[in-house]
């Protein structure tokens, strides 16, 4: 089940928004994947997804397709920026919002360590 939101107040006059994504446990073996779109200072859905799936998070899988989904609804002028938990900090993902310029700050967990080649 996927489904979209329209309208609103927060209308932008510039190419730059945040796109605000998480992940929740609704129900008994169901998932709710958004993205809400932030911009100055208000965050309205945008997007979301009820997928099925045992404790735990979401896969790469359906996270790529809903991703898909939400990059056809951004105008090709827009300057996204996601911001996001842990949830989302797959390589897979992260290494497919790089080509579309999409800049993003996840979340990570104190134990994970960033080791630059060289």
């Amino acid at each position: 089940m996927v489904g979209t939101a329209s309208g609103g107040d927060c209308q932008t006059d510039t190419a730059a928004v945040a796109l605000v994504i998480d992940s929740r446990k609704v129900g008994f073996n169901h998932h709710l994947l958004s993205v809400g779109m932030t911009f100055k200072k208000c965050t309205r859905p945008l997007a979301w997804s009820v997928y099925q799936g045992r404790k735990g998070q979401g896969r790469v899988e359906e996270q790529l397709v809903f991703f898909k989904q939400v990059a056809n609804m951004m105008p090709s002028a827009t300057e996204i920026w996601l911001v996001g938990d842990t949830e989302f900090q797959s390589v897979c993902l992260l290494g497919w919002f790089g080509p579309r310029n999409w800049p993003f700050a996840i979340r990570q967990q104190g134990k994970n360590k960033v080791c630059w080649a060289g």
